[in-house]
């Protein structure tokens, strides 16, 4: 299908949002426009129609905003702070910005107020995780605006992480240990991390560390793991 697409519409891609709707948007020549959902609709090709447009214009003339937040973004991943990511956090973070940008990135990150940002991150709500997520990117998008002297505040630097609601983990049964081990028999990897939790006492961050070195004349050691000092 992407072959097709590109051939059809040269320029165009197209992503999950966090709602997992597929969305299209074109990029060319350091323009990027949302092209909606619904591919080769009436309303889809009248905005490719635009964006390709609007490419052969000189910048200053083109109708999305020199200081949109599309263009911030696009600095934004070309910065050291963002190459300095992990791979899995870049993904992360690109999939929850380009979300936004679905929504937001015509508008203009040089003037939007306080209170329009408290407005985007209240409309997430039912999904605080992402709206705190999204809030940190906004920190480093405003703080990236200032040092392109697009603006003198960080507006998201003013706004509230929303509650997460935490579900507490029970301990289990000694009826839930026997149903786990029916599943995952001895052998098994499951099985194996399950045990050494079970018998070592060691934290999740620590069991993750166990391995082959760990094993000294048959016998379990852990003084090589970080939060522990003694075998």
């Amino acid at each position: 299908m992407s072959r097709k697409v590109k051939k059809q519409f040269p320029g165009t891609s197209s992503y999950l949002d966090r709602h997992g709707k597929r969305r299209w948007r074109y990029r060319k020549k350091g323009l990027s426009v949302e092209l909606g959902t619904n591919y080769a609709s009436k309303d889809f090709l009248r905005r490719y129609e635009d964006a390709v447009s609007d490419v052969e214009r000189p910048k200053s003339e083109r109708r999305v905003l020199k200081h949109s937040f599309y263009s911030l973004s696009e600095k934004y991943y070309q910065s050291s702070a963002y190459e300095k990511l992990a791979a899995s956090t870049r993904k992360k973070y690109r999939r929850t910005l380009e979300s936004f940008l679905a929504e937001y990135g015509e508008k203009s990150a040089a003037t939007i107020k306080l209170r329009h940002v408290r407005k985007i991150l209240n409309d997430l709500h039912n999904t605080p995780s992402v709206a705190n997520q999204l809030r940190l990117l906004l920190q480093c998008l405003f703080e990236l605006a200032m040092d392109y002297e697009w603006r003198n505040d960080n507006p998201a630097d003013k706004t509230k992480p929303l509650a997460e609601k935490k579900e507490n983990i029970h301990t289990w049964s000694e009826a839930e240990i026997a149903k786990f081990e029916a599943r995952h028999p001895a052998g098994t990897l499951a099985n194996t991390a399950m045990n050494l939790m079970l018998y070592t006492g060691a934290a999740r961050v620590d069991v993750v560390k166990l391995g082959p070195q760990n094993v000294v004349e048959g016998r379990l050691r852990l003084s090589d793991v970080s939060t522990y000092g003694s075998n």
